[in-house]
């Protein structure tokens, strides 16, 4: 076991110091040290989430309800970039009488004209009607569960800092509402 005054002790103890990330942290360097290390468990998941996925976080994002007759937008964060991996959300039409369309769309950072991508849900929605809608990587296909459920492939394209992700629902009307609006997404240090 290293000791005070011993050539290695204070190269151990520096390490310690400079270590940023317990998880860092040689185990061997805290056992010659007698140093019990305890890990919050949210940094070992943490930890865990940025190895499994080659540096990327997993993150769920909490997007705000828009106003009613309004579409949901979330951009991504200067100095991160996106892979999307689901959104879900529960469009519910006002009985004003006309078919709605509920695509997802990202736009380039420097012109919202540019798009990205789009994503067409492959499925209508009438007037008066709820719908509940999952965009996802590894949906094979576009899928309408009695006009209830629709569950759309999701393209596997990142999105750079400033990048635009949104809603954008064909012939929404002032009575429409957007809730529960999820993203589960990988995010990494651009």
């Amino acid at each position: 076991m290293a000791r005070v005054g011993d050539p290695g002790y204070l190269l151990r103890l520096t390490d310690i110091l400079q270590t940023r990330d317990p998880m860092d942290l040689p185990l061997e360097v805290a056992q010659e040290l007698g140093i019990t290390v305890a890990i919050p468990a949210e940094l070992l998941l943490a930890k865990a989430r940025r190895s499994a996925y080659n540096g990327a976080e997993l993150k769920q994002l909490l997007i705000p309800n828009p106003a009613a007759g309004a579409n949901w937008t979330v951009t991504v964060p200067p100095g991160k970039a996106w892979l999307v991996r689901s959104i879900f959300g529960v469009f519910a039409a006002s009985a004003t009488v006309i078919g709605r369309r509920a695509f997802v769309v990202a736009t380039y950072p420097t012109d919202p004209a540019i798009t990205v991508f789009r994503v067409d849900p492959g499925f209508g929605q009438l007037a008066n009607q709820t719908v509940f809608y999952t965009y996802a990587r590894g949906i094979a296909d576009r899928q309408n569960s009695g006009d209830l459920f629709i569950q759309t492939p999701f393209p596997d394209v990142p999105l750079i800092p400033g990048s635009v992700l949104q809603s954008l629902v064909l012939n929404i009307q002032v009575g429409d509402d957007w809730t529960s609006i999820t993203a589960a997404i990988e995010e990494f240090n651009y």
